[in-house]
This record gives C-alpha cells, sequence and structure tokens, in this order.
C-alpha cells in the first residue's frame, strides 16, 4: 500500500505508470491519494496523460479529496474512472493538512483491508477508530495506533 498526500500522490502515481520502469511494485495492491492535485489539467499534462487516469491491473485506489480543500478540488473520479472518491470534512482551517487526511476513516478501512486480507482472508475487515471523540490524540500516537480491529469468530492471529 502506498499513501500519498498533495504533491507525493502525483510523484506515485507517475511512478506507477511510467513506461520506462514497468508497472509498480509487485504486490502492491493499493494507492491512497490525498488532497491529490492530479484532476489539474497542467498536471496530467506535464505526466504525459492527457485521457483518463490509470493505474495498473490490480491497484486499488482510494482519493480522499476534503471540502475546502483548493489542491483536491473536486475529487478525481472526473479525469479517472476506476477511483473511489471519498469527501472526508477536513475543517475550515487547514482542509489541506496531510494529518486529517489520515485520521478518516475510510483510510482506516482499506488499510486494515489490505493488510489482513492475505493471512485473514479478508473476514478481519470491521475497524473503529479508538478516541475519535477525543479532541487530541496523546503525542506520537498515528491513525494505526489508534485503529482497533474486531476479528471474525474464531480467529487466533494477531492483527495489524
Amino acid at each position: 500500500m502506498v499513501i500519498a498526500h498533495s504533491l507525493g500522490s502525483v510523484i506515485a502515481f507517475d511512478m506507477l505508470t511510467r513506461e520506462d520502469t514497468g508497472p509498480g511494485p509487485d504486490g502492491l495492491t493499493a494507492l491512497v491519494t490525498c488532497g491529490s492535485p492530479l484532476a489539474w489539467p497542467t498536471i496530467r499534462h506535464s505526466l504525459g496523460q492527457d485521457g483518463a487516469l490509470e493505474l495498473p491491473d490490480g491497484i486499488d485506489w482510494l482519493n480522499l479529496h476534503a471540502a475546502g480543500d483548493l489542491v483536491a478540488q473536486s475529487g478525481l473520479g472526473a479525469v479517472a474512472p476506476a477511483v473511489r472518491d471519498e469527501l472526508v470534512r477536513n475543517g475550515i482551517t487547514d482542509p489541506h493538512t496531510a494529518v486529517r487526511y489520515l485520521e478518516k476513516q475510510p483510510l482506516a478501512d482499506l488499510i486494515v483491508r489490505t493488510t489482513t486480507a492475505q493471512c485473514h482472508q479478508g473476514r478481519c475487515r470491521r475497524v473503529r477508530l479508538e478516541g475519535r471523540t477525543a479532541r487530541r490524540r496523546p503525542p506520537g500516537r498515528t491513525l494505526l495506533h489508534a485503529a482497533a480491529v474486531e476479528p471474525h469468530r474464531g480467529c487466533r492471529k494477531p492483527l495489524l
């Protein structure tokens, strides 16, 4: 899984679709773009992507875009038919900030689904974020520390 924010999403997309390097790394099953400017015509043109944006087969693409994020605008659905666009609320003070994107439930769901798919056959996928009602998490705690996964019945394998 690759998670890329803003210009990082342009770099990640470019690396995954470059003809001179071939498709992305083996085993990559998901790309998450957050606050991505890939919908901008100038960005797509600079990548040589004047048509629809497409990833190599087998890579699930989730794009998070926030209301009020001027970089992400209205998402990527109009230029990337295979993308799953999710509109999120990051507040009004700085809707483009990476940290707020990383706290969102669609991203937590995809992380758990991707990391548990092989050893749990995708059955451990119900996720909730602990402490979501708290205004601040303790320093050093990230989304992965705050994610709780409910395993399927009879599951004894460790999660995350």
